[in-house]
């Protein structure tokens, strides 16, 4: 259950969170890797940029990644709630 210094505290912590992706976004720039992706290599679109200004993945690579999180997550789940361990 969440109470009111939580629910207060939540948006802080997000505006902190993207401070510091936006910091690490400066970080990259001064670096001269600003605009690529991490995973890939591959220069991350201008639009994509424009609407996530601290992306660090090009679209491909960021559903990739949250797809194999969900299947993580899944077998997580699927474990913990028969008590078994899934291959």
């Amino acid at each position: 259950m969440l109470t009111m210094p939580d629910i207060e505290f939540a948006p802080i912590q997000m505006k902190a969170e993207t401070l510091d992706q936006i910091n690490q976004a400066l970080s990259r720039l001064d670096e001269g890797a600003y605009g690529y992706c991490l995973e890939c290599g591959e220069e991350i679109p201008e639009r994509r940029l424009r609407a996530l200004p601290f992306a660090i993945r090009c679209k491909d690579c960021e559903e990739a990644l949250e797809v194999a999180e969900e299947r993580v997550e899944d077998r997580r789940l699927d474990g913990s709630s028969s008590g078994e361990r899934q291959p």
